[in-house]
Formats: structure tokens, C-alpha cells, sequence
């Protein structure tokens, strides 16, 4: 008998037929596509933010917002837990969505802007402010623009004329003695919340005397402070040999952000400098803001985040 014929006759075909069936079902159970697993959503911070009542005309307010009003209503006190490589993490417990003090060996305390947390370290952004000012005030609006960022806000050391308890104002000295408590805080930041705190580069943002006083600190650690926002000051220190400095050590971009003319004619050949010798740098106007911080500025600087960050191809604002 042909063997095609005998292949396909009565009870042999049958038998054949049950074996080939089983073993097409086992290649198709060994060889089909896994069910695929989905992270866990990390949900969004939401942040209550303020306006430094220096330029907006506010009240000053020392309230602060507890965890279960920043996440929406989630239970306070409790924490998560997350492995990273071998090492296991805790998130922020109940300091997150707050601002809180930290104290700093050598000097006064530091205010941080806690995020409400995240699956990874939270990358750390240092806030100066201007003086005449607070360290809590400049928490307060930049923590809009980095939600998920621990935001340094160094004190600096009493103005002499603020005698007043209840409205104490403070000012830096100079950029070397800020440099000091800028580290002495991040140290102080990774005791506290020891693997929460990410590693290697940070952003500066400022105003006014801690824009001054951050373009001389970032020109000397461009390794440290690749990226700034530098608001109503920090023209001053770009020379085209420190610029030079901070983009050869790995400097990359530099916002300024003017709220007065002159701010923005020094700033145009400051960025210039820093465009010249590799680095990248940009203007941006906020009309009728001033010498100051408010709410117009937010949106201006909103736009600029991705360029700041990635380098990416955000266009340049017309004025």
C-alpha cells in the first residue's frame, strides 16, 4: 500500500492524529507570548504652592501641607518600600508633599521640599534666595516646577536690620560661605533620607543674591550644577574665562529669567559668552514682574523645563 494511504487509513490515522494533536500542544504552551506585567502606577504629586508674599503682597503663612492633603486625601503615616539593586529604600513617610526644617551642622536650618515620593531616588534641586529674604518662600514657588525633587532651600544668616521675630529676613554672605552650608545641607539631606536622595548632578535655581552668588558656585562646580535658573541676577560672574570653566567641566544649560531691562541686556551677552564656548544658555522676559518672583514668571518657566533638562528642541520664546 502506497504510504500516503496507509498514513491516512482507518484506526492508524486516528492514533496519529491524537499524537500530533499533543504534541502541537505542548509547542504552542512552551512557545506563545507571556502575560504581561504591569508596574504599579506611581500616581502624580499634587502640591500646594505659594507665592512669596515679598512680591505678591500675601500674608506670610507657616501652615503646612500635611501628606493627605498633597496626595488627595492617601492615609498619613504610612510608607512604601521599593528595591533598588540590592539595597532597599524607604520613601518619605509622613514628610512627604510637606516642607520641613532641616538642621545643618554650622549653620542655620535649611527649609526642604519633600515630593510626595516616587519609584526611584528624588533628584535634588538647590533653591537660593534673594536678599531681604526666606529660604521658605523659595521652597514654596519653585517646588511647582520640580514636584518630585527634593528642593534644598539654604538660610544664609540674619539680616541685622531684621529685628523683628516675627518677620525675620536673612541674606548670604558670599559665595564661598554658601558653598559651605550648600554642602554641609546636602549632607544633613542624605542623613536624613539616606538612598531617597539621588547621586551625581543637581540643579540651582535663584534669585536675585543667590543667582549672583550660584553663577560663581556653578562655574567652579559645573559637575555639580550643569543646569540653572538664575532669576533677576547671575550675569555678573560669566567672564568668557568662567564660562569657559563651567563648560569645559561639563556645564550645560543656563535659563536667565528678567523682569527689568537692564537684567536682560546683561544677561543677552552673559548667554552669548556661554553659547560661544559650548555651553548652551537662553533668555526669557517676564514683563511687569520686576525685580522679583510671581506668578507670570510660572508658565515662562514651565516652557523652558524640557530644554533645561534634556536639551531638547524647545523653541526659544520671542520677546
Amino acid at each position: 500500500m502506497p504510504f500516503f494511504a496507509t498514513l491516512f487509513s482507518g484506526r492508524t490515522f486516528r492514533c496519529r492524529a491524537v499524537v500530533i494533536a499533543a504534541a502541537l500542544l505542548v509547542v504552542t504552551s512552551s512557545c506563545g507570548p507571556a502575560t504581561p506585567v504591569t508596574p504599579p502606577a506611581d500616581p502624580a504629586p499634587t502640591l500646594r504652592t505659594s507665592t512669596s508674599p515679598r512680591h505678591a503682597g500675601a500674608t506670610p503663612s507657616a501652615r503646612v501641607v500635611g501628606a493627605s492633603e498633597a496626595s488627595g486625601g492617601a492615609e498619613r503615616g504610612t510608607s512604601s518600600r521599593w528595591v533598588s539593586g540590592s539595597a532597599e529604600i524607604q520613601d518619605f513617610g509622613d514628610d512627604a508633599g510637606k516642607m520641613v526644617d532641616l538642621d545643618v551642622p554650622g549653620f542655620g536650618p535649611a527649609v526642604v521640599a519633600v515630593p510626595v515620593g516616587g519609584a526611584a531616588p528624588a533628584p535634588v534641586v538647590v533653591a537660593a534666595h534673594a536678599n531681604w529674604d526666606r529660604p521658605g518662600w523659595s521652597c514654596a514657588w519653585w517646588r511647582a516646577s520640580f514636584p518630585r525633587a527634593l528642593i534644598l532651600c539654604p538660610r544664609g544668616v540674619l539680616r541685622p536690620e531684621a529685628q523683628s521675630p516675627e518677620d525675620p529676613r536673612f541674606t548670604y554672605r558670599d559665595d564661598e560661605v554658601l558653598e559651605r552650608e550648600v554642602d554641609a545641607g546636602l549632607a544633613a539631606l542624605r542623613a536624613r533620607w539616606g538612598l531617597r536622595v539621588a547621586r551625581g548632578a543637581m540643579t540651582w535655581v535663584s534669585l536675585s543674591r543667590g543667582s549672583y552668588l550660584g553663577g560663581f558656585i556653578a562655574g567652579r562646580r559645573p559637575t555639580d550644577f550643569p543646569r540653572l535658573i538664575l532669576v533677576e541676577g547671575g550675569q555678573d560672574p560669566w567672564t568668557l574665562a568662567h564660562a569657559k570653566a563651567f563648560a569645559v567641566g561639563g556645564g550645560q544649560n543656563v535659563l536667565f529669567v528678567c523682569g527689568q531691562a537692564a537684567c536682560r541686556t546683561e544677561s543677552r551677552l552673559a548667554a552669548s559668552r556661554l553659547r560661544h564656548v559650548g555651553a548652551d544658555a537662553r533668555v526669557v522676559f517676564v514683563p511687569g514682574m520686576g525685580h522679583g518672583l510671581n506668578a507670570d514668571a510660572r508658565p515662562i518657566v514651565a516652557q523652558q523645563l524640557a530644554w533645561l533638562r534634556h536639551g531638547s528642541e524647545v523653541p526659544e520664546p520671542h520677546e
